[in-house]
């Protein structure tokens, strides 16, 4: 399914398959890293933050893409959310990972070595969900990100 295809149910901009996707970097990244994923809340601007030791140990941003992970050269993440997670980073002495879920591979980085220099408008002019559907964005080499571990085909 394409990204105009896509169902927005019960005004939530997140579906089935981005669930899916959150799922799976839960259990990969608990399995892998040793810790505890707990899940924000639907309209937080971060998805979960992870639990090692009795201290919050992670802030993480999941999103997925529909194609493998050499298909292109970068990936964006939206301005805000980068800014939201290298702000958490800062403010707590805590790192904050962007992590991706490819057709092949799930691929991380932390936000504090993001370039944010290189940026760019991403998004869409065609209304899809809302007028929010273009912003600006971060644009980062795939190539510098890590890529996790425990994959898909685990």
């Amino acid at each position: 399914m394409n990204y105009y295809a896509r169902n927005w149910s019960q005004g939530k901009w997140a579906n089935a398959s981005d669930r899916e996707a959150e799922d799976m970097v839960k259990r990969s990244v608990e399995a892998a890293w040793g810790c505890k994923l707990h899940k924000y809340a639907d309209f937080d601007p971060v998805d979960f933050w992870a639990e090692a030791s009795d201290r919050t140990a992670a802030f993480i941003e999941v999103k997925s893409r529909s194609v493998k992970s050499t298909t292109y050269p970068t990936v964006f993440l939206n301005m805000r959310k980068w800014s939201k997670l290298l702000d958490m980073a800062v403010c707590t002495a805590v790192p904050a990972y962007f992590f991706i879920v490819y057709q092949d591979c799930i691929k991380y980085i932390n936000v504090e070595l993001v370039d944010a220099r290189n940026h760019g408008i991403g998004g869409t002019r065609h209304r899809v969900k809302s007028e929010n559907d273009i912003e600006p964005v971060v644009l980062i080499p795939i190539k510098e990100m890590e890529t996790l571990d425990k994959c898909l085909a685990d």
